[in-house]
């Protein structure tokens, strides 16, 4: 779906006909509005994992991207995430020390609050012998927990941040003509976006009934 059917449906769902003036859904409202829905819904599909929906945001699944480590702070690797990056999906981790090299690591999550107990751990704590290490999501980064190895590099697979849209026909904060960028997603994935546009426009608009309609249209894709 390019975006100019875009702004269309959304209009076609805000107003009661085309022709309708009593409703304000300018195009630069659109676009404020669909980029915020749509991290809102790869954000919930995250949450919920169902694996139906989990379908609709393949395309932002970036898979074995290869990361090298950036720098080494006491007992943790520090290793910066792309810039795009929205959610981890899975990671894994190729380690040297001072005997051998290319050690592959199974990574596992853990909270940043309780890194420190795991780096004392024999038990669940980073081990070349058992070939695995706790990290923690932060600061952009992925905070991994060494103990007397080096991790190489990283092959990170995670959920990417949506192409920002834009539509032209206005101009924006910075005082430039906008232009055309269409939307990414099937047409199912956009038009339930579009509909959580329409329901965050009503709450905003007052109009408790819509918000109630929005809400139908998303579950229902319509």
């Amino acid at each position: 779906m390019d975006i100019q059917e875009a702004y269309l449906r959304f209009l076609t769902k805000v107003n009661k006909n085309l022709s309708s003036n009593n409703v304000t859904a300018s195009k630069d409202r659109f676009v404020l509005l669909y980029n915020e829905e749509q991290i809102r819904r790869v954000e919930y599909i995250l949450d919920n994992k169902n694996d139906d929906e989990i379908r609709e945001i393949n395309l932002f699944l970036v898979q074995n991207n290869n990361l090298p480590q950036t720098s080494q702070i006491d007992d943790k690797a520090i290793v910066a995430l792309p810039n795009d990056y929205l959610d981890l999906s899975s990671a894994y981790a190729y380690a040297k020390s001072a005997d051998c090299e290319g050690i592959r690591l199974s990574l596992f999550e853990i909270k940043d609050f309780d890194s420190e107990s795991y780096i004392f751990d024999p038990n669940n704590g980073p081990s070349l012998k058992w070939r695995e290490a706790p990290f923690y999501v932060g600061a952009d980064a992925l905070n991994i927990i060494t103990d007397n190895f080096e991790i190489e590099r990283v092959h990170l697979s995670y959920y990417r941040h949506p192409r920002t849209i834009d539509i032209s026909g206005y101009i924006d904060i910075n005082g430039n003509a906008s232009t055309d960028i269409d939307p990414e997603g099937d047409d199912a994935f956009v038009n339930k976006v579009i509909s959580m546009c329409a329901e965050s426009f009503f709450r905003n608009y007052g109009d408790a009934n819509r918000i109630g309609i929005q809400r139908d249209r998303i579950i229902n894709n319509i």
